[in-house]
């Protein structure tokens, strides 16, 4: 079975690392807290923490220091198993109430 994660080698020694043991994810993603959407769809601005996409870091192999730049890019393919231009109606069946047994609150 192949490993589709992309590696980072330094460029000095050849030493390999996954990106996980340089990147952190909560950097790496940020922290939005809101997306603001002109009426088009697109992406007028964020509020919160921006992605980082560069990191630093020292070989632990050669002590050479290092700058790291994510090139990050997606593939996007519409999905054909869902179709959500048919309507769909789900049933919903109410419950009863519970009903409580009513009991004296003081001794007869």
């Amino acid at each position: 079975m192949e490993d589709k994660t992309p590696t980072i080698v330094c460029p000095i020694c050849g030493q390999v690392y996954h990106p996980a043991e340089i990147f952190i994810p909560k950097e790496f993603f940020g922290d939005p807290k809101e997306v603001i959407r002109t009426t088009s769809g697109k992406i007028d601005f964020i509020t919160g923490k921006d992605m980082c996409l560069d990191e630093t870091y020292v070989c632990d192999n050669c002590l050479t220091p290092l700058t790291i730049h994510a090139n990050l890019s997606f593939t996007i393919t519409p999905s054909t198993e869902k179709n959500f231009s048919e309507d769909y109606v789900s049933s919903y069946k109410k419950l009863e109430k519970l009903r409580l047994e009513e009991t004296s609150l003081f001794d007869d």
